[in-house]
């Protein structure tokens, strides 16, 4: 008699934890595919960050902060879980795994940002969006991602259609 109840008991403590949300799951870092994201680089990726309602002017996102990551399964994982807002991307929570590789900028009053002496690679640009409109929703992320050569200096604009993650 007293194993079906430890059965059931076992089964119910289960049960409850599973009905609760589980905190996220950190992705765990690996710096080998990082490793030549660390070295200064000579090239640059430069563009705006602009909202649009349909028939409307652009908004452009002022003072936005933006972060350049590489294109990696980790950082897609990060981003996924930052646009949830469940992982930080900007300031003192920062994981410390990914500080020295991770490029800060912000944007000017015009939605303006820069950021120079990147690395050759795939890169993840992302803007944290506080202005609301209609298909980006003020705390969105938006991401853009490219692949950047050796020298180049590449233009993007980022506008609420990069709402998708990669």
């Amino acid at each position: 008699m007293k194993r079906p109840f430890a059965v059931m008991a076992a089964t119910a403590a289960i049960v409850g934890c599973s009905s609760k949300p589980l905190p996220p799951e950190k992705p765990q870092f690996d710096a080998l595919p990082h490793s030549g994201y660390l070295a200064k680089g000579t090239s640059t990726i430069r563009g705006q960050v602009v909202l649009r309602e349909r028939g409307e002017d652009p908004i452009p996102c002022s003072d936005a902060p933006m972060i350049a990551t590489p294109a990696t399964a980790y950082f897609r994982q990060v981003l996924r879980l930052a646009a949830k807002g469940q992982m930080p991307l900007v300031g003192d929570d920062v994981d410390p795994d990914y500080r020295s590789i991770v490029h800060h900028a912000q944007c000017d009053t015009k939605g303006n940002f820069a950021f120079d002496g990147l690395p050759p690679g795939d890169w993840y640009v992302a803007a944290s969006v506080t202005s609301k409109v209609r298909d980006a929703p003020e705390g969105s992320l938006l991401v853009y991602k490219l692949r950047l050569k050796k020298d180049e200096t590449i233009q993007i604009v980022m506008t609420d259609r990069d709402v998708r993650l990669p």
